[in-house]
């Protein structure tokens, strides 16, 4: 094994999934890790995968990042499963000279599960909370054996929370000490405004037919309110304004095993057709960031939506469904428009005002993107994440002593 370099810290990220399956905090972790200085950071990920190769565990490169991919089945049965984690064990165990610190990204599973190695280990640990509704301690607490893994998680060394609604669930069952603010990062280089003549080479080559492109871009699912995404454009089309709706992401259990086909169904009715384009996955998103005129999210929860984060990034106006996770992601009005829980009429009235003013797309597009650049730049997050890697692992004070 290569001589660790001095003062550089070794991470090991663990995933339920990392690109290219979709994963959002997978899918996180990945760019953050790929813009860590090399000269202090130097980052591994270990994550589940569908995707079967010639062998059970696997290389992948992304982004520059390396990452191991442990195969497991959908649906898999009780020996699957056993056997699935023992190839995590085994995994983290060999490696255990190759990291310092452990980063889970999300809570509901693998800190669990993995913790009485991390102990044998003695390796410092993150945990970061990435969903509100089946990642958050308050809904551990209320699962089978919630107390032991809430537990355990007040044994991590820092527990990151992306909002105050994260935080404020910490808190509630008695995690006080230990938490760490870091917000979401985006590549705001990568996602950026279009220009006119970008916006119209997007739409021809996803073949666009309409100049007014509503996009959505996640898992199809009720969590993430298609339904009333599916209402909200049917009203649209009723009234003869001209628009095309394109999703992209998941939109079968193939893709992902959360996906709701039922919708994905009325997604591509053929009543729709002329109005709604269904892309499944692609290679690169940006592309439809640029052919959109307008970005909706009617998600339930969320922990911090990368999606949103990069429409921003790209100078996008956009309509997001009012919840707790919004506070400190802007302000309604200047950085987005929010429409009411629950209310496809209050949706697609706030995506016809933008649609029909033109003014206010591009006031709430520059609002977007200046507060993007000021503070959720995939930059800044990472130099976030180098400190606390440092600090974990003991570099902080003795790095900080040869400035």
């Amino acid at each position: 094994m290569a001589r660790r370099r001095l003062n550089v810290v070794r991470v090991c990220l663990v995933a339920p999934y990392m690109p290219p399956e979709y994963a959002g905090g997978g899918a996180q972790a990945i760019t953050m890790a790929s813009v860590l200085p090399s000269s202090k950071v130097k980052a591994i990920g270990i994550a589940g995968t569908h995707m079967k190769a010639s062998k059970v565990v696997y290389a992948l490169r992304v982004n520059g990042v390396q990452t191991l991919r442990v195969y497991r089945p959908r649906d898999c049965n009780v020996m699957e499963a056993l056997s699935y984690v023992f190839r995590m064990y085994y995994l983290l165990f060999h490696l255990r000279r190759a990291y310092d610190v452990i980063h889970f990204v999300g809570v509901d599973f693998y800190p669990h599960v993995l913790y009485p190695l991390v102990f044998i280990l003695r390796k410092r640990c993150v945990a970061k909370v990435a969903l509100m509704g089946t990642d958050d301690p308050l809904t551990l607490q209320s699962s089978p054996l919630g107390c032991l893994k809430v537990s355990i998680l007040k044994r991590m060394d820092a527990i990151v929370a992306l909002t105050d609604e994260i935080e404020e669930s910490l808190l509630a069952v008695g995690i006080r000490k230990r938490i760490v603010r870091i917000a979401n990062g985006v590549d705001s280089m990568r996602f950026c405004p279009a220009t006119r003549t970008e916006a119209e080479a997007a739409r021809n080559q996803l073949g666009l037919r309409s100049s007014n492109v509503i996009a959505y871009l996640g898992i199809v699912s009720y969590r993430k309110g298609i339904d009333l995404l599916i209402d909200a454009v049917d009203e649209l089309h009723s009234e003869g304004l001209d628009f095309v709706l394109i999703v992209t992401g998941p939109c079968d259990k193939n893709q992902n095993p959360l996906v709701d086909e039922e919708l994905t169904r009325k997604l591509m009715a053929p009543e729709r057709a002329e109005y709604v384009t269904v892309t499944g996955l692609i290679d690169d998103p940006s592309i439809v960031y640029k052919a959109a005129t307008v970005f909706v999210l009617p998600s339930q929860r969320e922990g911090m939506s990368n999606a949103l984060l990069e429409a921003m990034s790209s100078g996008l106006a956009s309509v997001v469904r009012t919840g707790r996770w919004l506070k400190g992601i802007g302000q309604d009005g200047l950085h987005y428009l929010s429409f009411e829980d629950g209310s496809n009429q209050s949706l697609s009235q706030r995506i016809r005002e933008l649609l029909k003013d033109s003014e206010l797309r591009a006031c709430i597009g520059q609002g977007a993107r200046a507060l993007i650049l000021q503070k959720f730049s995939i930059g800044a997050v990472s130099e976030e994440y180098t400190r606390l890697y440092e600090r974990l692992a003991g570099l902080g004070s003795r790095l900080s002593a040869h400035c």
